[in-house]
């Protein structure tokens, strides 16, 4: 899943203007990083909940969240996960929404 995801933002990024991404703070997440800050949430107190609320601000191409689901669902640590993002930039919101829907209909099937 976060392969997936670490693609299409590739591809993203591949036609974007690196000067306007960077005037505008836009840097996306490593999937290295995004394994790693995955790994600090405890999920320990998560083992026994049918779900599990995410917040993810300044969501980007949702790396960091499907990182997170990724962790959850190969340690079998809960049933459902509800995600909100929150993303301001709007040129990244149809890779965001496009994702969101995969790492859904992934998890769905």
């Amino acid at each position: 899943m976060l392969k997936h995801i670490i693609e299409s933002t590739l591809k993203y990024i591949e036609n974007q203007n690196k000067t306007e991404r960077k005037k505008i703070g836009q840097f996306f997440t490593s999937k290295e990083t995004a394994r790693y800050m995955a790994s600090l949430f405890d999920v320990t107190k998560l083992r026994n909940n049918s779900s599990v609320n995410i917040l993810d601000p300044g969501a980007g191409s949702g790396i960091l969240s499907a990182a997170l689901i990724e962790r959850l669902e190969n340690e079998c640590i809960t049933r459902k996960v509800y995600i909100t993002c929150y993303e301001n930039n709007p040129n990244i919101i149809p890779i965001l929404t496009k994702n969101l829907e995969f790492i859904k209909k992934k998890n769905h099937a």
